[in-house]
């Protein structure tokens, strides 16, 4: 038989919790689900969870301790209801320490099959219901990989081709214009020296990506005919 809770309608956990927010009622059972109109079908999954993390006692009426976390504010409440679940997993807290949160499913199925000897489909569900448990109060990085439970690897951007050929060109063309703006400073005949006002062109052209080496070449004669002569 199964220690551990485990459900195929985790969204319902959280349902209930946010419903006994609101109201804590004097019987937590089946027909009070269907009342509720939460896990059809599956009400006995959930009770069974909320007998587990002991929020409820074994006849289905409220543990007052528990009952009392219900009615607080936010922050005391997911606060509660993390160490309740801590307390329920201890065998799991036992062994994992606070990395417990954060497993991938792959590592969760294999210690409740080991701990409940399940099987592979009980272990899975299982291992969801912590998950779905560890979300709720926030306790697990929404971005992990549920399966592995790694943080998403960061993927670099790539460059293409034209990106690569247009930053050669810019290069080259910065290159060539400073070459250009120097001669042009020299043929002033300017003497720094003599404190004689000195006259620099920076003259930027833009080179088509697609450009053979004739047409940098006419580019750049037309610059010197019409600009520098």
């Amino acid at each position: 038989m199964s220690i551990h809770p485990y459900t195929s309608s985790t969204s319902s956990l959280t349902q209930l919790a946010n419903q006994l927010r609101k109201r804590f009622p004097q019987m937590l059972d089946a027909g009070t689900l269907k009342q509720y109109q939460i896990a059809p079908n599956n009400e006995s999954t959930i009770i069974n969870a909320f007998k587990f993390l002991e929020i409820i006692n074994s006849d289905g009426s409220p543990n007052p301790n528990a009952k009392s976390l219900f009615l607080k504010s936010d922050d005391e409440f997911f606060n509660g209801l993390k160490e309740i679940i801590r307390k329920a997993y201890g065998g799991l807290f036992d062994l994992f320490a606070d990395d417990s949160w954060s497993l991938g499913i792959e590592k969760l199925v294999n210690f409740f099959r080991q701990a409940d000897e399940t099987s592979d489909i009980i272990g899975n569900r299982q291992a969801r219901t912590f998950v779905a448990l560890s979300n709720y109060v926030g306790a697990r990085d929404q971005n992990l990989d549920l399966t592995t439970g790694a943080s998403p690897r960061k993927t670099q951007p790539r460059t293409t081709t034209s990106q690569t050929a247009g930053s050669e060109n810019s290069r080259k063309t910065k290159k060539i214009l400073t070459s250009e703006s120097t001669e042009s400073a020299k043929a002033g005949g300017s003497d720094f020296n003599n404190n004689s006002v000195s006259l620099s062109v920076r003259i930027e052209v833009n080179l088509p990506s697609g450009a053979d080496q004739e047409t940098y070449d006419a580019i750049f004669r037309s610059i010197r005919k019409n600009l520098m002569s």
